[in-house]
């Protein structure tokens, strides 16, 4: 899948793995959507889709802990200045894990059939990546996008093995340097 060229710069004062490639796919991708991105962090890929999407709702525990890095910390403080840093309004945050907001679904976050695009970048070992997919991909509409973070990255091999496992026969749309993107 070809976008159109788009004009795009991603924020370099927000802490996050986000390559420019990517990002800018991503960009392009939630143009008028709403996404549900599961894995937040401090807001990189946050603010990147938000600028472009027509809503972005983020579940996270705020805590660092899917981050692949020692440093755990309280990332929800930072996560909110950098969206009011780069005037994202346009976002709704749920402070948990997918698997709770899924059993015990908020009131001011929709379910998960309302949202045309997903973007899974949070806990990278195969049973986290398998129970994401499962708890969101049979809830979204016929030709919702889902996108993967840390497709083909050397260093979460079970990310891939997951999504190709789920995959299947399904045509990728695209995939970028890290990212993996399926209808």
């Amino acid at each position: 899948m070809s976008l159109p060229p788009i004009e795009f710069t991603l924020p370099r004062d927000v802490e996050g793995w986000l390559n420019p490639p990517d990002a800018a796919f991503l960009f392009a991708l939630a143009r008028g959507r709403n996404v549900l991105e599961v894995g937040s962090y401090c807001g990189l890929s946050t603010i990147v889709m938000a600028k472009s999407a027509k809503h972005i709702y983020c579940i996270d525990p705020f805590d660092s802990r899917f981050a692949g890095t020692d440093n755990k910390r309280d990332t929800l403080k930072e996560f909110r200045a950098n969206l009011r840093r780069h005037r994202v309004q346009n976002f709704t945050f749920h402070k948990g894990t997918v698997e709770a907001y899924a059993l015990n679904r908020q009131p001011h976050m929709p379910a998960f059939s309302t949202f045309d695009m997903v973007f899974i970048d949070a806990e990278h070992s195969y049973a986290a990546v398998k129970r994401q997919i499962e708890l969101i991909v049979p809830h979204l509409a016929s030709g919702s996008i889902i996108a993967f973070h840390d497709y083909r990255e050397h260093s979460w091999p079970e990310v891939t093995t997951a999504v190709d496992e789920w995959r299947g026969d399904r045509l990728a749309l695209h995939v970028g340097t890290t990212l993996a993107v399926t209808i």
